[in-house]
């Protein structure tokens, strides 16, 4: 399997709980809060939650280039890494579904489980339109 350097850690992140590690994915335009307010207090009951905010959400500033899916897995992956989870499971939320199966091809070791919700397998004309207009690149191709 090839491994991926981690990078350095940019990005705000909500760090809550204990117990087994569940990190959070959100969507575009949303941010951790955002998108897993409502259920959070439920998730960090029982289980050390890690979400990063991608730029321009939340407290992470806006990118002055374009996001990349790869980036944002690693990212995310490096939160978990640096809170001091070794395996954890990953909930993805739109965007966040991409960004989670990137993680779990990028770190088959590390993920245990995902849970993707609201999730799209290939990008669309609609949301292809959409991207290209948007901050971010790397999503998967329409077929």
């Amino acid at each position: 399997m090839p491994v991926h350097a981690l990078p350095k850690t940019a990005y705000a992140r909500t760090v809550r709980g204990s117990g087994p590690g569940l990190v959070l994915a959100h969507g575009a335009g949303g941010g951790v809060e955002a998108n897993f307010g409502p259920i959070l207090d439920g998730l960090v009951a029982r289980h050390t939650v890690v979400g990063v905010d991608y730029p321009g959400a939340g407290a992470t500033p806006r990118s002055e280039v374009p996001l990349d899916v790869d980036d944002l897995a690693d990212q995310l992956v490096g939160a978990a890494d640096a809170e001091g989870l070794d395996t954890f499971a990953i909930a993805g939320f739109s965007l966040g579904g991409s960004v989670a199966i990137c993680a779990a091809a990028r770190y088959p070791d590390r993920v245990s489980a995902l849970v993707l919700t609201a999730a799209f397998a290939h990008r669309d004309a609609k949301l292809g339109l959409a991207a290209s207009h948007g901050s971010f690149r790397g999503l998967p191709n329409a077929r």
